[in-house]
């Protein structure tokens, strides 16, 4: 599932989209401090809007089922003029927002945090070719109801919560489908990284899969245990500072996981850094 604020050059939001890839049985809304979830899809009948993780899913349903009436309602009074004023403007068509999505394999509410008056769901979208977009959506309570809000906008912090990794680089060794996304890279991206003379330090990107067992982790750079360093997390990702010594530096990194059919496997990647 998909949620998005497009951009434009001023900073100014212009619109929302979303579109879906998994359909489940039955209603699921996100828990308070449980994080990451997925949002599913709910029928108009049925949402509700007593958290900003159940408008988000309002929002979203609203949006695949084509129901633009619905999908204002979720928003703040303010906002909805606004993407109306700003759609006409751009001579936007409203349903090209609906192919804007394609490629979206998985999204997930990542963390919730206070915004000033109102609350800041960070979203991550998962795309079939491997790139990650993270975003901000920010909430207000609005006639008893939470509703998303375009008020922030020109907030920078907000940017904070905004990035766009191009497709990671898996480990290779397992398999693809599922174990070798248990662990993977922004940062390095192949096996065997050579860099520049007297270099002592390198910042390894790392993302972790969804259904990984983070008390199985295990690292190891040149034989000794630097698995302390890291806070394997699922969904989560995180910068790690190695530091290197002159020639081959080898860092191994395992974690176990459940696959797509349910079963245990283990993903262990080898990396190696070479510093002349």
């Amino acid at each position: 599932m998909k949620i998005k604020n497009i951009i434009n050059s001023n900073g100014a939001i212009i619109y929302i989209f979303c579109s879906i890839i998994f359909f489940n049985i039955g209603l699921s809304y996100a828990e308070e401090e449980k994080y990451p979830v997925r949002v599913e899809v709910v029928e108009k009948n049925q949402a509700k809007y007593d958290t900003p993780e159940n408008t988000f899913a309002a929002i979203c349903s609203a949006l695949i089922k084509k129901d633009f009436e619905w999908a204002n309602e979720t928003l703040t009074e303010e906002s909805a003029e606004e993407y109306k004023r700003l759609h006409e403007e751009a001579g936007i068509d409203s349903n090209k927002m609906f192919e804007l999505g394609n490629g979206i394999i998985d999204t997930f509410i990542i963390a919730k945090k206070e915004h000033k008056d109102g609350i800041l769901l960070v979203i991550k979208d998962y795309y079939k070719d491997g790139t990650i977009i993270k975003s901000p959506i920010t909430f207000v309570v609005e006639n008893g109801k939470w509703k998303q809000t375009n008020k922030f906008k020109d907030d920078e912090e907000l940017w904070n919560y905004t990035d766009n990794f191009p497709p990671l680089f898996d480990g290779k060794g397992q398999r693809p489908a599922d174990v070798n996304t248990f662990l993977a890279y922004a940062n390095p991206t192949q096996i065997e990284t050579e860099l520049p003379v007297g270099t002592s330090k390198f910042s390894l990107h790392i993302f972790y899969g969804e259904t990984i067992d983070p008390a199985t982790f295990k690292a190891e750079l040149n034989n000794q245990d630097i698995s302390s360093q890291f806070d394997p997390k699922p969904v989560g990702d995180q910068t790690v500072e190695l530091g290197l010594k002159k020639g081959r530096n080898v860092l191994t990194l395992s974690i176990e996981g459940e696959r797509e059919d349910k079963k245990k496997s283990k993903d262990k990647d080898r990396l190696v850094f070479i510093v002349p």
